[in-house]
């Protein structure tokens, strides 16, 4: 069909028409197209300019308002569930497709909406993602040219020969909140920076009420007499007063699931609108629940025995709740609402797989704190730390995931470089562009540095894995570290720069006390903000051990044991000798002969086992390397085996699933066994020292 037939094909169907120039409309007063106006196609459809037809929204239908949902969404893992997503709400639809994967589906709403738009979330690529609910006043092309050399195609049928979906308002914030939920899954960034930031200042401030108080407000309120707006502002003001936690949103779903209305109560739409709530420059807050509270007891007084029976549930949480934590989890409201239990499949839903960083240390998203006493090692540490995540190396035993980790050195600066050359010269590994290192830190005593940090990384790397302040001392400014009040600014900020970042973790290098070695020193409310907490300290003969003192999510790591390595650097100073730096080592003690040696790793165990199993084949051959001859005489190993033989031996007995990471776990295994003086490497020939026992 041409455009004009096009056009009175679906003005038969009741729908307004205009000719369109891309996607600018010709027709004058196009917005005024509707009622009596939309009797016939309007505008020139056969002329030069008209390159499709456009549909006018938010005129009254038999079957309701149309209106459009346009997934302005360039990530196609998004575009592609959120469709799925909306097909299993309604059924099949028909939408248009003009650039791929963005895509718009038409609606009839049952009432009439204004325009309504999502966040917005910056991709990896920097395009704004969002979704848009097109209404009264505008358009969409229907049919014709897409840019220059496209054209707009639908899916599932088309608008002139497929039905319409009829919805209701609440599906279309269902629809902004699951895209929202799924952007920031994906780790997209909410493009609001300015006001996140200034809102975690005293603009917005928790109530400085009691768990029972919540409480009692909460169930004052009958859900099942509310719309869906006054719901929601529930769950807004809720979820703000709770700072988003599990236990809130527990407390919500079950103050929720007393509305018995036929098909209200939904878990999993609650977890989404939930997920997707926080990122407001004006957020709704609690005292707002309160007023409606209140307005509501002096009307109805039925609520007071529903609240008098849960008397004795809130005393108890108010009796067992702690100083800094709002809802603790070992604290959080065990309510009955008419006879109605949680089974475990819904209550476990709240659980999430962790998204280790350091397996079994610390995961993604995290707020972690490394301290100790001055001079003990820490920013080794923590190099030793970032450079494995940047590199996807294995950290002393355990696995990491691959990153990018930005560093800010506010301390020992100078000699950053040198330790990051001695690292990478003892790993024998290049250097990585997944690091990041200022020797600037941020002062978050100024929400304009914060914000600027925040640009500068997201210019660089929009979802880093790690940021690391060394130390707190350099970050805190004017901030004074004993108090309450300051120290809650930081860990505010702390929480900005992370969830603004792609829900990155931030490590916090830290002193211990100057009377006390065993904590670290400041307010308390560091230590509870934490999500993990680690304590270097100085054992005898020059040890140092890094503990597990606090893990909120999981079993304490093992202790790690650490020397200090002398790394002559490949460079000369003014006097003509070798620069020299130190590495970390990890060293165990062994109980027999008090003396400590490197530890054996998962890696280095299979591959042991591996030389041992070739051996016994009878894989090995005599061959005396002369440069081993020379430098260790009747010492020196005879007998070798070719590094490929030995990697596909690894490969065969090794437990992981991925080939690549199978030989990337014996290039591992070998390194740890050479710095066990277990192996000698010469020429991609293996050569067993004396310590291994056949």
């Amino acid at each position: 069909m041409n455009l004009n037939e096009t056009a009175l094909e679906l003005h038969k169907k009741g729908l307004a028409v205009i000719p369109v120039d891309g996607k600018r409309p010709i027709t004058n007063n196009w917005q005024k197209l509707k009622d009596e106006n939309r009797k016939k196609p309007n505008g020139n459809f056969e002329g030069s300019r008209a390159t499709g037809v456009g549909v006018v929204l938010g005129h009254k239908t038999e079957k309701g308002y149309l209106m459009a949902i346009d997934v302005d969404c360039y990530v196609k893992e998004i575009s592609n569930e959120l469709c799925n997503q909306i097909g299993e709400m309604i059924g099949e639809f028909p939408f248009r497709v003009g650039k791929k994967p963005k895509f718009l589906i038409p609606v009839y709403c049952t009432r009439p909406m204004k325009k309504t738009v999502s966040n917005k979330y910056i991709d990896t690529n920097g395009k704004e993602n969002r979704v848009e609910i097109l209404a009264e006043g505008q358009q969409f092309v229907a049919y014709g040219k897409y840019g220059t050399t496209g054209k707009y195609n639908w899916y599932n049928g088309d608008l002139i020969n497929s039905d319409i979906p009829v919805v209701e308002p609440d599906f279309i914030h269902d629809v902004i909140s699951l895209f929202e939920y799924m952007a920031v899954q994906q780790g997209l960034v909410a493009d609001n920076l300015d006001a996140y930031v200034e809102s975690t200042r005293e603009t917005y401030d928790r109530l400085d009420i009691s768990d029972k108080e919540i409480i009692e407000h909460m169930q004052s309120l009958d859900p099942s007499k509310m719309d869906h707006d006054t719901w929601f502002h529930v769950m807004a003001g809720l979820h703000h007063q709770t700072d988003g936690s599990p236990e809130g949103l527990l407390l919500f779903k079950q103050w929720s699931a007393r509305d018995d209305r036929p098909g209200q109560y939904d878990a999993r739409l609650i977890e989404t609108k939930w997920a997707s709530l926080g990122n407001s420059d004006s957020p709704i807050t609690f005292a707002s629940v309160i007023a409606m509270s209140r307005e509501n007891l002096t009307v109805d007084q039925l609520l007071a025995n529903f609240i008098a029976e849960l008397e004795d549930v809130a005393d108890t949480i108010e009796a067992n709740a702690k100083t800094e934590d709002t809802f603790a989890v070992e604290d959080a409201p065990v309510v009955e609402y008419k006879d109605r239990f949680f089974t475990g499949t819904e209550f476990t839903q709240l659980i999430t797989p962790a998204n280790w960083l350091i397996k079994n240390m610390f995961e993604r998203d995290n707020l972690i704190m490394m301290y100790g006493g001055s001079g003990v090692g820490k920013s080794y540490a923590v190099i030793d730390m970032a450079l494995s995540i940047a590199h996807g190396l294995e950290y002393h035993g355990h696995d990491t995931k691959q990153g990018t980790v930005v560093y800010m050195a506010g301390e020992g600066a100078r000699g950053i470089g040198s330790r990051m050359a001695a690292w990478h010269q003892e790993r024998n590994v290049y250097p990585t562009d997944n690091i990041l290192i200022t020797s600037r830190i941020t002062d978050f005593s100024s929400d304009e540095d914060v914000k600027a940090t925040i640009r500068e990384i997201r210019q660089r790397e929009p979802n880093p894995s790690l940021i690391i302040l060394d130390t707190l001392a350099r970050a805190s400014g004017a901030l004074d570290e004993n108090s309450t009040k300051d120290m809650n600014s930081l860990v505010k900020l702390c929480d900005v720069m992370r969830h603004t970042l792609g829900n990155c973790s931030i490590m916090i290098v830290h002193h211990t006390g100057k009377h006390d070695s065993q904590s670290a020193r400041g307010s308390s409310v560091l230590r509870a903000a934490m999500d993990v907490e680690m304590r270097l300290a100085p054992l005898d003969q020059g040890v140092i051990e890094l503990s597990s003192t606090k893990m909120k999510e999981s079993e304490p790591f093992t202790p790690i044991l650490f020397g200090f390595k002398t790394v002559n650097l490949p460079m000369l100073d003014a006097d003509g000798e070798n620069v020299r730096s130190a590495v970390l080592v990890e060293i165990e003690q062994d109980s027999e002969t008090n003396s400590n040696r490197v530890s054996h790793t998962p890696a280095s165990e299979t591959a042991l086992n591996a030389l041992k199993d070739l051996y016994n084949k009878g894989d090995f051959h005599a061959y005396a390397h002369p440069e081993l001859t020379q430098t260790m005489g009747l010492d020196a190993p005879s007998e070798c085996v070719e590094y490929a033989v030995f990697r596909d031996e690894f490969v065969a007995q090794s437990t992981m699933e991925n080939m690549d990471s199978k030989r990337k776990a014996a290039k591992r295994g070998v390194d740890r066994l050479v710095k066990m003086d277990l192996i000698i490497v010469r020429d991609d020939l293996l050569f067993p020292t004396k310590l291994v026992k056949f």
